[in-house]
């Protein structure tokens, strides 16, 4: 875009303060055009006197560059390192500028579209993706300069967060492309949180997960310029797997050490995680290992995961078959669109590719009178291979009500569940308003059940 080659330019200047600073850390001027680094100088109006009109005001707003004040609008970023943000398919969808002084934030991003959602994106899944043959993992980083530095040292299947942990939105872009990830944390209290909610949101999808602690208070970028390639690859090839993580995490001591009450609750807490796990084999080898440590019977342990299942709301099977025939006849057929007008919304979908359609048609405020397959196909060119399998779906006679309330139902369970999972960890002070959510879900399950047999 013009905006990102105004960035770069600025970066590459001869008294870039950018670049000074990229240097400073260790980064060099070549890294910094392959990964296409700009620098946004401290001025206010830079990006205005640079575009001389070619844009109006809220084009670069929507853009997500500029921002909006009492006296109208300013550069949203500022003395910051650019750091651009592509999509898996290579499409420019956002930027994040890095502070170059100590002001606060450190980070920002341009504000979320429907390209751009931080619990969908990876910083250089597009770039790493393609080196995945040659590695068979990705390395899930936490910050831009932690990426930059593995890339750096020969790691060319690092991507970065984006902020954000790590989200089951995540876990589906991930699948697309690998089964094993390695996920690399700080060994601070901070970092094992990030890593337990990671699991939560990824082991659902059955990677292999794998995890590395760096020393408490090095990250990735800090850790190889300090210590060297060398230290890393030992730490790579020392990783733990994320059952033993959860098992030492809570046993740090022999078992015998611990009271039976305090034997009972860590047991529990590993068995919540491991009913996370839907392939039923690759369960049954961790609960036969957990069984054998504790000298616990196996039927005993795999009780505990079939009544937390009965507990916590069990997974549904991904109903894409039914989501795709609604939005398929949702696009094609005007009068299913005044149907459902009011009820219509992206969440209902649990294919996020096709939630990212739904949001898109939102976002448009398509008129329900307009041809919409066609503004689809012209305005939807990223996911035109799904466009045109949804938009080929023969029209079914089957009734959409029926499907909508499946749907809906299944929302509801998803939400359920995510609410269940909260409590699992939820302070004293939160219960009550997760409970009164759980209540409100469950009442509404309920009035569609009761809908469904008038």
């Amino acid at each position: 875009s013009n905006v990102l080659k105004i960035y770069k330019d600025e970066l590459f200047s001869e008294n870039s303060e950018g670049k000074k600073y990229l240097l400073s850390r260790g980064f060099s001027l070549q890294e910094a055009k392959e990964w296409e680094l700009g620098f946004a100088p401290p001025e206010y109006g830079f990006l205005k006197e640079k575009l001389k009109g070619r844009y109006s005001d809220d084009d670069l707003f929507n853009a997500g560059v500029y921002a909006k004040g009492d006296k109208g609008f300013y550069d949203r970023f500022r003395n910051r390192l650019i750091f651009p943000i592509y999509s898996v398919n290579d499409k420019l969808i956002a930027f994040a500028g890095r502070q170059l002084t100590k002001d606060l934030p450190k980070y920002i991003n341009t504000q979320e579209t429907l390209s751009f959602k931080k619990s969908r994106v990876l910083f250089g899944l597009n770039k790493a993706k393609k080196d995945l043959h040659k590695f068979g993992y990705f390395i899930i980083v936490e910050g831009y300069f932690d990426c930059l530095r593995l890339w750096q040292a020969g790691y060319k299947t690092a991507i970065a967060t984006m902020g954000t942990a790590l989200s089951y939105e995540h876990g589906f872009v991930l699948k697309k492309y690998t089964n094993n990830l390695i996920l690399c944390f700080d060994s601070d209290s901070a970092g094992q949180n990030a890593a337990v909610s990671a699991l939560k949101n990824l082991l659902p999808f059955n990677f292999k997960i794998e995890l590395i602690f760096l020393e408490e208070g090095e990250d990735p970028d800090s850790f190889i310029l300090k210590r060297g390639k060398d230290s890393f690859d030992k730490k790579l090839q020392e990783r733990t797997d994320f059952y033993e993580f959860l098992y030492n995490r809570e046993f740090f001591l022999p078992p015998y050490k611990f009271s039976i009450q305090e034997r009972s609750e860590k047991i529990k807490k590993i068995m919540e995680f491991l009913d996370l796990i839907k392939d039923p084999v690759t369960r049954v080898s961790y609960v036969t290992d957990l069984s054998e440590r504790l000298n616990i019977p196996f039927k005993t342990l795999n009780k505990m995961v079939l009544s937390q299942s009965d507990v916590f709301v069990k997974e549904e099977k991904p109903t894409y078959d039914a989501e795709k025939l609604f939005l398929s006849q949702y696009i094609k057929n005007i009068n299913i669109r005044k149907q459902f007008e009011t009820r219509f919304h992206p969440e209902i979908f649990q294919n996020i590719d096709l939630r990212a359609i739904a949001e898109w048609i939102i976002e448009k405020k398509v008129d329900k009178n307009e041809n919409l397959p066609h503004i689809i196909i012209d305005g939807f060119k990223e996911e035109e291979e799904l466009i045109t399998e949804i938009l080929l779906i023969p029209d079914e006679e089957t009734e959409l009500e029926i499907i909508w309330k499946l749907l809906q139902e299944r929302f509801l369970k998803r939400k359920l569940k995510e609410i269940n999972l909260s409590l699992r960890n939820s302070r004293e002070e939160e219960k009550d308003a997760l409970i009164a959510k759980q209540k409100e879900i469950l009442k509404e399950i309920k009035k569609l059940k009761e809908n469904e047999r008038r």
